[in-house]
């Protein structure tokens, strides 16, 4: 049999191994949870920046659609040779290779369809250009050619840019 002093050891032995363990469990559990705590806060961190670049991508988009509205009233509606169309295609071209820029660094699942809308705007611009050039010409012959010509462009391109936008709402977290 135990003497009360070996009892007593024994007792507090098992005490303080009792207190080490749980300590231990402790530590390790707070750690876990502010491992946790530490990447869900990077998580929604690169959500966060994630989700701003694909407004700034979808504004841009939105801008550029603006531009080619514009350009397109204008080189129908204009009765005079006042229209920039060159200076306004080119503010067009840097908008939209903001956006290629954009897609390509930041969502590369969308590089086939933002090669299909530099192409498709691409081709709008171009006939809307040639639909200007080509105004006094409307009444000839070739006329509904040249409106035909800019009207598929128009299409395709509204197409291309739905495509693209549908999916960046898609995208967003």
């Amino acid at each position: 049999m135990l003497d009360q002093n070996t009892t007593i050891l024994l007792s507090n032995l098992i005490i303080a191994g009792s207190t080490l363990i749980a300590v231990f469990l402790t530590n390790r559990r707070s750690l876990e949870v502010e491992r946790f705590r530490i990447n869900h806060e990077i998580e929604q961190e690169r959500l966060k920046r994630d989700n701003e670049v694909i407004e700034e991508v979808y504004q841009t988009l939105v801008t550029a659609h603006d531009l080619c509205i514009r350009l397109a009233y204008d080189v129908r509606n204009s009765k005079k040779n006042d229209v920039d169309t060159v200076g306004r295609i080119k503010e067009i071209s840097s908008t939209t290779q903001r956006i290629t820029m954009l897609i390509r660094l930041h969502m590369p699942p969308l590089k086939e369809d933002v090669k299909e809308y530099e192409d498709a705007i691409t081709e709008h611009w171009n006939k809307l250009g040639g639909y200007f050039a080509a105004r006094d010409q409307l009444s000839s012959k070739s006329g509904p050619f040249i409106e035909q010509g800019l009207l598929t462009a128009e299409d395709e391109y509204k197409k291309s840019l739905q495509t693209i936008l549908t999916k960046l709402e898609n995208t967003v977290k």
